[in-house]
């Protein structure tokens, strides 16, 4: 007994192989089923896949890139804003709003120039 899958002629057959003994005589039995069909509905589900799989990949890295993007535009603008600061221009105003720690952040930052301000008044 067994069973094997066969390629002839570009098609596939599963092929099956039994033996029977009837009135003392060995019968081989030998039946193949064309299952080509089976493998080319595998095959477009296979491209099918693989096509929405590159689809979600490139969403993921636009949806990666934008959402960094977003996250680090307010520490780039903290960031020039103290080089400013630094070279000694004061007359700033940092527009960084949310509820953040960056917000926080920048909110300090614009309190110190203030202080910075009114040390130089005096």
């Amino acid at each position: 007994m067994g069973q094997k899958n066969k390629t002839y002629e570009e098609k596939k057959y599963h092929v099956l192989i039994s033996n029977i003994s009837i009135n003392q005589e060995d019968i081989t039995i030998i039946s193949a089923y064309d299952i080509s069909k089976v493998f080319e509905v595998r095959n477009q589900n296979l491209l099918k896949f693989y096509i929405i799989d590159a689809i979600l990949l490139i969403l993921c890295g636009i949806f990666t890139t934008l959402f960094a993007k977003f996250l680090t535009k307010p520490i780039k603008i903290l960031n020039e804003t103290t080089k400013l600061v630094s070279k000694g221009n004061l007359d700033i105003e940092i527009d960084i709003k949310g509820n953040d720690e960056i917000s926080d952040l920048s909110k300090s930052f614009a309190t110190m120039i203030e202080s910075i301000k009114k040390g130089r008044l005096n």
